[in-house]
């Protein structure tokens, strides 16, 4: 399963699983300036559901904290530290 097709840096990777999919999120440097944080949805048989998504863009460059993800049993949560 490929989640990001850039040519560029990506690290830090949090997958988080609930209700029959998973939420990946990881850092990305496919911008050349700052490191941000980016999401995708993908199912349990590893299908991609729509695109990956910007969640964070730390004005400063990298946000060295990184960010949280966790599922409560109903929604999934991201807060970038």
């Amino acid at each position: 399963m490929l989640v990001v097709t850039t040519n560029s840096e990506q690290n830090r990777p949090h997958v988080v699983y609930g209700v029959g999919k998973y939420f990946v999120t990881w850092d990305d440097y496919s911008n050349g300036t700052n490191w941000d944080i980016y999401g995708q949805f993908v199912l349990a048989s590893g299908t991609l559901i729509g695109g990956n998504f910007l969640i964070c863009a730390p004005a400063n460059g990298r946000d060295e904290k990184g960010a949280s993800t966790a599922f409560d049993g109903t929604n999934f949560h991201l807060r970038c530290l």
